[in-house]
């Protein structure tokens, strides 16, 4: 289905045993709300106009002729419930200026709410529109397919739809310099909104398997990003430059007319579709309505605190990013009266304290927002007041922290001072007011007023959800799982199996061999947090060093720290309190550690400590009696977090290897000491010393370059803006090196510059894990290739303003597996999107999934294509001939360093001595020759749709870590296998479908037999028909595989190995005949 809609209209089924949903507490605790279950009256409800609604006399307002069609069949009034009825409206063929219709007459006071019995309540759900209306939405709009452009006769998503701004120069006359330092070619704050437009675009052109709810989270996610972008950077721009401040806000409202519009007219009517439903008060039976009632008195009345505007009740403070409601009241004598006096006006702030949306018992699949349940009872709080209208609406305040500019006494307490800072954060200047597109002018003016905002900085917004990112919670319901991603099992890392196995601990293992683990491909809580809490309970552990950023609610790390302290370990911790927006909860873990026991330190003054680094010292015993205390280290690119750990794919590195642990150690002693330590062993370390070493490396490749020699460089970061490597790119680019850079974020570099960088390619991945890792890879020809990761990126801040750590990955084992993880992000063609040379982004509109051609010494996913590809430049007079042979090592590096082609897959396994059991067993029998033919056997297995359309069934990679980092790009293969002795080809393809997708059928004829080469070997596949009568709902591989059809074009443009497509092409001219 299109843009990832799934048919899963569901009919409404009453829970089996419990008419109860789980919600949490104010404490974070589950509870349930229940209902009782009393008989629906809708007598009631036919007598009256439903709650929430006003009524307009069509006669004395001229209007769209739609609206007096419409209007004729409610006697002659039009009913419009501005939050709710948009899209009625909408289909209606209303203009949306014609919706924006006035019931408050905002200089006289006046009222033309339709009388009711309960008019207070209905007028409370109802909003008045004034002419801000009318400027709900940007003059400069851009639509959902703008972003659609043709470039060599291919559709592609170009993002932003129009540069941010135009740089005047021509890149490529400028020098390197230039280039890098001119803030006409890179600025920071425009590159940050590109990376929201391209997260948005993964709702609003989704992959083909992009999951509805899955859409609806990258919207959320672009509104917290939003959020943090006007509270961090917004200010300052609007102080000291103002023409910058237009040029971003006339963008950031073209972002949000797209999200919007994705939201309203895509993604709630696709839920509605799915049985899901963003319901309002009036739409629920009156049992739910009665349950709902009870719930607003026992859970939300308590917390909510009305706050008038008048002579003895000043403007209150509003917080930054809380949702409020603006209520316009009248009272109930003035309105008997007939008196046309001004409207009063009262606050009220949404309490967070409460779930942001309730469902009934008896119906998990209706979510009504709290706002609407709190509108419906509004006479609770205004009793004796006539309500007019009421508009909800949020501000965002500059509530950055600037710690590092903060005065501060020798004898001050850095950690008080930041206490007191937080604090004061709420009172800091207004940036952005967010509020419903139908407020008065009267209540528009007060706002702005009392804000300090001019129009630039207020959003309209039409959508019933204000503050977007509240419905992250409802893209995380389990009662749709096939609206989410299919849940993700972690991979057991094999020297995790063989500890088990053998019964041995981390610090055994550690001691046979460093290891690499990668999140969350494998498991955090089962190596780093295991790590840390068996060093906690280990009596022969002496002391724990580590560094903290961002940890997260409820931190198990805190907790091991914590329980290591009381048992008299010696703990040390190093806590960043200036921390981005984590400052708070920072403050709160500074305090439990103290209190717990343990060492806590701040980092280095003027700097922030950004390393992941943990260092555990222990006594252990000699063979000869004696004790000696070893060391043991953590290198990560990511935080110590559990919950970030299952959705950022990040790196992290143990070893015990003696001159990374002494250069732990010396690191540990600048931030606890006054140690200024001038050189480390092996690791590279900033402020002091990272930059330089980097530009030497990137030097490395420049020299082998000029001298003919082959060079390459790979890096992985999530943001590149130091000018210093920007130049330095450039540099090895005109020399010849072929640099590939994989940056989620910001970066200076522009890639494909005439003369400049036009060996550059600049990708960054975004889909359902964010790339958080750091890696970098040197070719160092004629050398030892050099990788590293770390927790640092190519950004000034990382090189210069911070302590970060980056540490070279020296065992060759773990090189590979470096080596086909960052080949595989390059091939990543689904989840990538390229970097222009204007600095914006595209990826095709509809991929085919296959790698672009490789220009990286690195081989791309198709080794047969990068063969052939080396031989069409040898014709054509390029590179030398890079077929390796018997003792060329050289040759054989350039073509594959590591012999990738040697191996199926990246399966791993560990042998009771810790090494690496492959290549023991390659050791042990170096002399026997492996077979040069291996014979495999395969399936194309087809079905005919109910419309008639012949499908064939595709199967997922069972190697789920190729879809982690890979994406879909290699995911999809068609089922086959080895054949096995006595066994005749059809039987094997026969039992290969049937163990991997879980289907049987009638074999049909020999379609085709495909060869493939590895390395030495000669894989022949034998390709039959299979008719498929037979589907299981379970199955051998069903835990490690998905299984879909397709038709056959879909199908060959889904597979991205040659002989796969090979078959299916075979298969397809078959039926065609």
């Amino acid at each position: 289905m299109d843009n990832g809609k799934v048919d899963c209209a569901r009919e409404k089924q009453s829970p089996i045993e419990s008419t109860s949903v789980e919600q949490k507490d104010e404490d974070g605790n589950h509870k349930l709300l229940s209902t009782e279950q009393t008989e629906q009256s809708s007598t009631l409800e036919e007598q009256q106009p439903p709650a929430g609604y006003f009524q307009v006399n069509t006669e004395t307002k001229e209007s769209h002729p739609s609206v007096n069609s419409l209007a004729g069949k409610v006697n002659k009034t039009l009913t419009i419930d501005c939050h709710e009825d948009i899209a009625l409206a909408r289909e209606a063929g209303v203009p949306e200026a014609s919706r924006t219709v006035s019931v408050v007459d905002v200089q006289l006071g006046t009222c033309s709410n339709a009388g009711s019995k309960n008019s207070s309540t209905e007028a409370a759900e109802a909003s008045s529109v004034s002419s801000a209306g009318s400027a709900a939405v940007s003059a400069a709009t851009i639509g959902k397919d703008a972003s659609i452009k043709v470039i060599d006769g291919k559709e592609y998503i170009v993002v932003p739809p129009e540069p941010v701004w135009q740089c005047p120069y021509d890149i490529a006359s400028l020098s390197n310099q230039e280039a890098s330092c001119n803030t006409d070619v890179f600025k920071q704050e425009g590159e940050e909104l590109h990376f929201n437009w391209r997260v948005l675009e993964l709702a609003v052109h989704p992959t083909t398997n992009t999951p509805l709810l899955e859409r609806l989270k990258f919207l959320c996610i672009v509104s917290s990003n939003l959020d943090e972008y006007f509270a961090k950077r917004m200010f300052d721009i609007k102080t000291g430059d103002p023409a910058l401040y237009a040029t971003l806000s006339e963008k950031i409202h073209q972002l949000c007319r797209v999200q919007e519009d994705c939201l309203l007219e895509d993604i709630l009517p696709s839920l509605e579709e799915c049985g899901m439903h963003l319901t309002r008060f009036r739409d629920l039976t009156r049992t739910q309505q009665e349950s709902m009632c009870l719930y607003y008195r026992d859970k939300v009345f308590p917390l909510l605190t009305p706050l008038s505007l008048d002579t003895t009740h000043p403007f209150p403070l509003l917080r930054s990013h809380s949702l409020y409601l603006a209520v316009l009241l009248q009272s109930e004598e003035e309105k008997k009266l007939g008196r046309l006096g001004q409207p009063h006006f009262a606050w009220l702030r949404v309490p967070n304290r409460v779930p942001r949306f309730v469902s009934p018992n008896d119906d998990p699949y209706k979510f009504l927002p709290i706002e609407r349940l709190i509108l419906h009872n509004l006479d609770t709080l205004f009793e004796g007041m006539h309500i007019i209208s009421t508009h909800p609406f949020r501000v965002t305040r500059n509530t950055s922290l600037d710690l590092d500019s903060i005065y501060m006494d020798e004898d001050e307490d850095f950690l008080h001072v930041v206490e007191e800072n937080i604090m004061k954060r709420q009172r800091r200047a207004a940036v952005r007011l967010e509020v419903s597109s139908d407020v008065p002018e009267a209540l528009l003016s007060v706002l702005k007023e009392q804000l300090d905002l001019d129009d630039e900085s207020v959003y309209f917004v039409r959508s019933p959800i204000l503050g977007l990112k509240d419905a992250f919670p409802l893209s995380q319901l389990k009662i749709f799982p096939e609206l989410r991603y299919p849940k993700w099992e972690f991979h057991s890392h094999p020297m995790l199996k063989m500890m088990k196995q053998r019964n041995i601990s981390f610090f055994d293992a550690m001691r046979r061999s460093d290891m690499l683990f990668r999140f969350p491909f494998h498991s955090f809580d089962e190596s780093t947090l295991a790590f840390l809490q068996t060093a906690a309970k280990d009596p022969s552990v002496f002391c724990i060093k580590i560094v903290l950023y961002r940890c997260g609610d409820n931190s198990p790390v805190v907790a091991a720290l914590v329980e290591a302290a009381q048992r008299g370990v010696d703990v040390s911790v190093i806590i960043e309190l200036k921390a981005s927006f984590d400052e708070d909860q920072n403050v709160v873990y500074a305090r439990i550690l103290q209190n717990a026991g343990c060492n806590v330190a701040y980092g280095v003054k003027g700097l922030k400590t950004h390393a992941k680094v943990i260092l555990i010292i222990r006594e252990e015993a000699l063979e000869n009696g004696n004790k000696k205390f070893q060391s043991y280290v953590n290198i990560s690119t990511g935080n110590y977090n559990a919950s970030t750990a299952r959705l950022y794919t990040d790196l992290s590195f143990f070893t015990c290897k003696a001159d990374i642990c002494a250069d732990v150690q010396d690191l540990f002693n600048v931030f606890t000491g006054i140690s200024r330590k001038k050189s480390y062993r092996k690791l590279l370390v900033s402020p002091m010393f990272m930059l330089d070493q980097f530009l030497e490396l990137i030097q490395v490749e420049i020299e082998n370059a000029r001298n003919g020699k082959p060079s390459q460089i790979v890096a992985q970061m999530n943001g590149l803006t130091e000018s210093r490597i920007t130049e330095k790119l450039y540099e090895a680019s005109q020399a010849g090196v072929q640099i590939d850079l994989i940056v989620r974020g910001m970066c200076r570099v522009r890639p494909g510059v005439k003369g400049k960088s036009e060996s550059i390619r600049v990708v960054s991945i975004l889909g359902r894990f964010l790339q958080h890792a750091r890696v970098f890879f040197f070719m160092n020809y004629g050398g030892k290739p050099k990788f590293f990761i770390g927790s640092a990126d190519w950004r000034s801040r990382n090189l210069i303003s911070r302590v970060e750590v980056v540490t070279p990955i020296e065992d060759k084992s773990l090189q590979k597996k470096l080596w086909r993880y960052l080949r595989r992000l390059r091939a990543n063609t689904l989840e990538g999107w390229e970097m222009l040379s204007d600095g914006r982004y595209r990826k095709p509109l509809r991929p085919d999934l296959h790698p672009p051609t490789s220009r990286m010494a690195i081989p791309s996913s198709n080794p047969e294509q990068d063969r052939s590809e080396l031989m069409e430049e040898e014709k054509a007079g390029g590179r030398q001939k890079e077929e390796w042979k018997e003792g060329e090592e050289e040759d054989k590096y350039l073509l594959d360093p590591f012999g990738l082609y040697d191996t199926e897959d990246d399966s791993e396994t560990v042998s009771s001595s810790g090494g690496n059991s492959r290549e023991e067993e390659r050791k042990k029998h170096k002399d026997v020759q492996e077979p040069l033919q291996v014979y495999k056997a395969g399936c194309i297995a087809v079905r005919v749709s109910s419309k008639g359309v012949n499908q064939v069934l595709l199967i997922t990679a069972r190697n789920r870590e190729s879809m982690l980092e890979g994406g879909e790009a290699d995911a999809w293969v068609l089922p086959r296998g080895t054949v096995l002795p006595n066994e005749t080809p059809a039987e094997a393809a026969v039992r290969e479908t049937l163990e991997e997708a879980g289907v049987g059928g009638e074999i049909g004829p020999l379609i085709c037999t495909t060869q493939q080469r590895k390395g030495r070997k000669t894989i022949e596949t034998s390709w039959h028909l299979l008719r498929v009568d037979s589907q299981a709902s379970t199955w051998d591989d069903a835990v490690r595989r998905r299984r879909q059809w397709f038709t056959f074009t879909e199908a060959e443009r889904l597979l991205t190995k040659a002989h796969f497509r090979q078959a299916v092409s075979q298969a397809k001219a078959m039926f065609k005949g």
